[in-house]
């Protein structure tokens, strides 16, 4: 599909935005008097003959106001624009451009926006396609706004609101953004393609991901671990300001503050790692802290741009964005990475492979030789790999997607033949997932969830239970 503008003089200014896709075509028309009367609209129709017809009676509409003087002009441009566009829609049968039509529609978005720093966004389905699909586009889409510099916020704080829609059309989906700033209205289309989503087959009897509330607590919590003092059970908390040790949840704390020279990023991340000993690295954007949980008043922190450790993998992070770059140290085969969110590290008993959850809405899974075995569409973006005494021996913890300020829900898949399938069934929580680690061990997930209704972050320890 492609589109293109006609901006002229019809009445006193009319502006036409419109797409055909076989014989189909949509067209958004603003008509401006020279009087400030102004009039708009959305024409979809099967027919380009009866789309022009309709299109041009609104304009000859438009001349016949009580305060427009010269009428035999503006009918002359009326039809001028109703030949000028019968020749446009022709012109729009041509193939249309190959790509990722969230990529492209995300892009001709901000082509609209005013700004990137405070957009809502919302999305409808009116197409045939389940809610499930719906929700893992809608999350690319989300993906690839964020890929390209857009920070979404809650409406009431938001300067540009849009507003997406997906239709059917006789020729396949079709994806119409409304972006609204300032008193004034832009629409964006593009034709939707296929949506991509992971092999689905019924959830086997006994698989379960598991949860349990390890704490909870007003001040943002990037990770949290658990951790032994002593003869007693602990929980090592990672804060964008400083790294907090509990014997207890109602215990005294011991705290070291994390010095830092820049400012942090707006989407700030965070990664904490123990050993049996104690001993533990604690990593974020430009900064990376080492110490002891038996002593942590010792802690040494420096900043450094070396890469961070991702369980048997070592990868280089964005310090001024939320993601990783996609380099390795060591590199994984000769394959190139694209920038990623986060990596999940999957083992079976003759295998094992790393999935990757690109910023592109697409998690990339690679054998441990390096070659890309196969691609997925439809998680969100924090995966985590855990091992279980059942099935394959590992699966991969994946987020849904959705909205960020909405509740989330994490599902276990299994590789079978090289392929994600469905595991168990997802588990709800209270809030959007803020992070999702696996602890050193891997046989457990920490996940950081902020409450939707309370603000608090919480800390929940997964596990993956079988039945017997």
């Amino acid at each position: 599909m492609r589109w293109r503008r006609l901006e002229g003089n019809v009445a006193s200014c009319c502006r036409l935005e419109f797409a055909g896709h076989g014989n189909s075509a949509i067209i958004r028309m603003d008509v401006r008097h020279r009087h400030g009367e102004r009039s708009s609209g959305i024409y979809s129709s099967e027919s380009i003959k009866e789309l022009i017809l309709d299109v041009t009676e609104t304009l000859m509409a438009a001349c016949y106001t009580p305060l427009l003087s010269n009428k035999t002009m503006c009918l002359r441009r009326s039809i001028q624009a109703a030949l000028l566009l019968c020749v446009m829609l022709i012109a729009v049968h041509a193939p249309a451009q190959s790509g990722s039509p969230l990529r492209e529609l995300a892009q001709k978005i901000l082509q609209h926006a005013q700004t990137r720093s405070a957009i809502t966004l919302s999305a409808k389905n009116l197409a045939n396609v389940s809610a499930a699909d719906f929700s893992s586009a809608q999350r690319e889409l989300e993906t690839q706004l964020r890929s390209l510099g857009v920070r979404f916020v809650k409406p009431d704080q938001a300067v540009e609101t849009v507003r997406v829609t997906l239709s059917d059309t006789p020729h396949g989906l079709l994806w119409i953004a409304e972006i609204e700033h300032a008193g004034s209205r832009e629409v964006a289309i593009v034709s939707g393609g296929q949506i991509e989503t992971p092999t689905r087959r019924p959830a086997p009897s006994g698989v379960a991901v598991r949860r349990i509330l390890l704490f909870k607590q007003a001040a943002r919590m990037l990770d949290v671990a658990p951790v032994q003092i002593g003869n007693n059970r602990g929980l090592l908390i990672l804060e964008a300001e400083r790294i907090v040790l509990r014997s207890t949840p109602e215990s005294a704390i011991q705290e070291v503050a994390i010095p830092h020279s820049r400012p942090w990023p707006r989407d700030l991340r965070g990664r904490l790692q123990v050993t049996a000993n104690g001993s533990f690295e604690a990593q974020l954007p430009g900064v990376k802290c080492g110490g002891t949980t038996q002593s942590l008043a010792t802690s040494v922190c420096q900043e450094t741009d070396d890469p961070w450790a991702l369980g048997s993998l070592r990868a280089f992070y964005n310090a001024s964005r939320n993601y990783f770059t996609g380099m390795l140290a060591p590199s994984l085969g000769s394959e190139k990475l694209s920038p990623f969110f986060t990596v999940a590290e999957l083992s079976q008993p003759s295998s094992k492979f790393s999935a990757f959850n690109g910023i592109d809405g697409r998690t990339r899974i690679f054998s441990a030789a390096g070659d890309n075995v196969a691609t997925v569409a439809g998680w969100g973006s924090d995966i985590t790999g855990i091992a279980a005494e059942c099935g394959s021996g590992g699966y991969i913890l994946a987020t849904r997607v959705g909205e960020s300020d909405h509740p989330d829900s994490i599902q276990a898949f299994e590789l079978v033949n090289r392929e994600p399938v469905e595991a168990s069934a997802p588990i709800e929580v209270p809030g959007p997932v803020i992070a999702l680690w696996a602890t050193s061990e891997n046989a457990s997930a920490i996940a950081v969830v902020q409450n939707t209704k309370t603000l608090d972050y919480e800390a929940y320890i997964l596990s993956v239970t079988c039945g017997r």
